[in-house]
């Protein structure tokens, strides 16, 4: 069977057809072939990622229980790789463009894009993961969840990523998150030399990396023109996050004009029973039967894995597919805090181990692969292959971390596979910075019994616990042959994880989590928020506010009660205002005491002005972008103050025209919060900004 590494889209709602069509073609098997037989690293992580799958029996059929109401949020990085353009010009979109992509990407997800069939009906099947714009980066820094970055490079500059242009592995390397917490998307302005703006024939829209367990290919994720995303009702990025998360084309398998073969449907074609064999059709809506099975069109012309021009659907067995991934190689991204602004603190930092010198470069891979505690879901690779290899000691402190009861005892469970090794954890749970080589502080000690094992401890926290205090917590294997494992010590062939853990005595009825506010298919608002745990609640209340201060009560929704797992709400408000939409949540217990989540916003773009704060966080310069003014005079007025209310910078200017970039330079102020308050023609807005060293 042929797998394909980048695959490759196209759109044709945003195309305008001339004389000689303009649409995108396949051809990524060369590549796929090529990295096959250069590249070992990939070839290791896809063979093992394909064997994992066989082996748990994850195929494209197998049911997948998802608890009702149970909706995954997975954080994205979108990288803008421009070549100097302003914000909104074609290269370099605007961040309502990016929102809306986002959006349209949730939408596919939710079954809730209509582009094929009768309208107003959905034919898919609602996948419960949905995609957000980071707030925190991997650096544990305050984020818009989007990284601009121009390249100057010659050859991209002419060409793009591709073919005449830079490689996909040095255009990454100018921008990367961990892709165990973040799911990363590049927008470029070329590929192999072709924008779409100006194409004519065919062109590639896109493509995307298949998964491999524990972030084992440091280049994972996405590339898409910007083409592509300037088109509010592109299926492009539903598309390739569709192979994001192993599918495959539903041509998968086609020679010229021989259709796939589908004598096995577990086996053959995209390996998907419910999806009809077909071929790589253009069309919108081909009419007749389908070639492949002589028979009418089963809904599979309209299916995001088609080349056809107007998709809207996943199927029930592309959508188990896709939480089978979720639930056992991308599992990390269940309990990512990307999707959460930067924590308060951190643990205290206690230095990591070190690798036997004359081991350094072995392939062997030791170390833990996966750790399951509370919430943790974290599933990895070892020393040799995790990220760009040969990595001794990962901190995972900023995304992956848990909250638990001090008087309840909790299961933490260690995966090691090939060599025999043993497993140890620590948690410093005084938060002396030491890690104590014994119990209490040593909660897992486990010798390995050969080939892959799951090592399990019962976890209590003790009575001397430090509490509401992030804690570190120290997972490690090594070959079963090290006589002793300590938290800093040396390992002969393997490898330290580190992660956050926070102990509650009495806790509070709601711990809070994270808040969002996105704009859906219907130009309505999804407010969506999240819980770390939840003790006693009773209901939220929706709050809605024009300015950010003054908020009103716009809905209620049943709180789960009593809940040690993150929980998660949501509310579609159909009542929203052009211009910017600020939400907050209020919480009320059994007694009838409340708290507040922090505000989130969106904004109904029409004749408002459009705000863009940027970079954020910032080591120097603020830019602040304001489009869409509406008078010829424009006063406007802004002022930075700190979390204190001190006021750093209170100026006022006239802008005559409808756009400005004003710059404020923010080197002299301590690294910390600010608000920017904004007065433009009258009208106020509220924007927080980091500033870091």
């Amino acid at each position: 069977m042929k797998h394909y590494l980048l695959l490759i889209l196209f759109s044709f709602s945003m195309v305008s057809l001339t004389a000689q069509e303009k649409h995108a073609i396949c051809g990524t098997d060369d590549i796929h072939q090529n990295l096959n037989k250069t590249d070992g690293r990939y070839q290791n992580g896809y063979n093992e990622t394909r064997a994992f799958l066989a082996k748990n029996k994850i195929n494209k059929y197998k049911t997948v229980t998802t608890a009702a109401g149970t909706e995954y949020h997975v954080p994205v990085v979108v990288h803008v790789m421009h070549t100097g353009g302003a914000i909104g010009s074609n290269y370099n979109p605007s961040v309502a463009t990016i929102n809306a992509l986002i959006a349209q990407i949730n939408n596919g997800f939710a079954n809730t894009f209509d582009d094929a069939s009768i309208a107003g009906t959905f034919n898919g099947v609602n996948i419960p993961i949905r995609f957000y714009l980071a707030q925190r980066s991997d650096a544990c820094a305050a984020s818009t969840g989007i990284n601009r970055v121009q390249v100057t490079n010659a050859a991209y500059v002419a060409n793009g990523v591709g073919t005449g242009g830079m490689s996909d592995g040095a255009l990454k390397a100018l921008s990367y998150w961990n892709d165990l917490d973040y799911y990363n998307i590049y927008i470029v302005s070329k590929i192999n030399g072709e924008d779409g703006y100006t194409t004519v024939g065919s062109y590639t829209a896109g493509y995307a990396y298949y998964p491999q367990l524990g972030g084992s290919y440091e280049q994972d994720g996405m590339v898409c023109l910007a083409f592509a995303a300037a088109n509010p009702t592109s299926t492009t990025f539903i598309h390739e996050l569709g192979h994001g998360f192993d599918l495959a084309h539903t041509f998968q398998g086609q020679s010229g004009s021989t259709c796939p073969p589908n004598g096995n449907c577990s086996a053959d074609n995209d390996e998907i029973c419910d999806t009809e064999p077909m071929l790589a059709s253009f069309s919108c809506n081909p009419s007749g039967n389908n070639t492949c099975t002589s028979a009418p069109y089963a809904g599979g012309q309209w299916n995001y894995m088609s080349y056809n021009g107007c998709t809207d659907r996943f199927t029930a067995g592309q959508s188990a597919r896709i939480m089978g991934i979720l639930n056992s190689v991308r599992t990390s991204y269940k309990n990512s805090a990307g999707i959460d602004p930067p924590p308060a603190a951190l643990p205290t930092v206690i230095a990591g181990p070190t690798i036997n010198p004359a081991n350094s470069s072995s392939n062997t891979d030791m170390g833990p692969e996966y750790v399951g505690f509370n919430s943790i879901d974290h599933t990895s690779k070892g020393f040799s292959f995790e990220g760009s290899g040969y990595n001794v000691y990962i901190d995972n402190t900023c995304n992956q971390s848990t909250t638990i009861l001090k008087d309840n005892s909790y299961s933490l469970t260690v995966e090691t596979s090939g060599n025999t090794q043993k497993a140890v954890a620590y948690i410093d749970w005084n938060n002396d910075g030491v890690f104590a080589n014994a119990a209490p502080e040593r909660i897992m000690s486990s010798n390995g019994a050969g080939g892959s094992q799951t090592h399990t401890a019962t976890v209590t926290p003790p009575s001397t616990v430090v509490l509401n205090t992030p804690l570190r917590m120290r997972v490690m294997s090594d070959f079963g042959s090290n006589p002793t494992i300590t938290p800093t010590g040396q390992l002969t062939y393997g490898q330290a994880e580190d992660f956050t853990v926070t102990v509650v005595g009495a806790p509070l009825p709601v711990m809070w989590r994270s808040i969002t506010a996105n704009l859906n298919h219907k130009n309505n608002i999804d407010v969506r928020w999240s819980t770390e745990l939840e003790t006693n609640s009773s209901i939220f209340e929706v709050e809605k506010s024009k300015d950010g201060i003054n908020f009103f009560k716009i809905a209620m929704v049943e709180a789960k009660g009593n809940s040690f797992l993150p929980s998660y709400y949501n509310f579609e408000d159909a009542v929203n205002v052009n211009g910017h939409n600020y939400y907050r949540i209020k919480q009320t217990d059994i007694d009838g005491q409340s708290s507040y989540s922090k505000v989130a916003t969106q904004m109904i773009h029409s004749n408002e002005t459009d705000i863009v704060l940027f970079p954020n966080p910032t080591s120097g310069d603020l830019f602040i972008n304001l489009t869409g003014l509406t008078n010829k005079q424009n006063k406007v007025m802004y002022t930075i103050t700190d979390l204190n209310g001190k006021i750093w910078t209170k100026k006022e200017i006239t802008v005559n025209g409808t756009a400005t970039k004003v710059t404020e330079d923010m080197r002299a102020m301590p690294s910390g919060l600010y608000f920017v308050q904004l007065m433009i023609n009258g009208k106020m807005s509220l924007h927080k900004i980091a500033k870091q060293f």
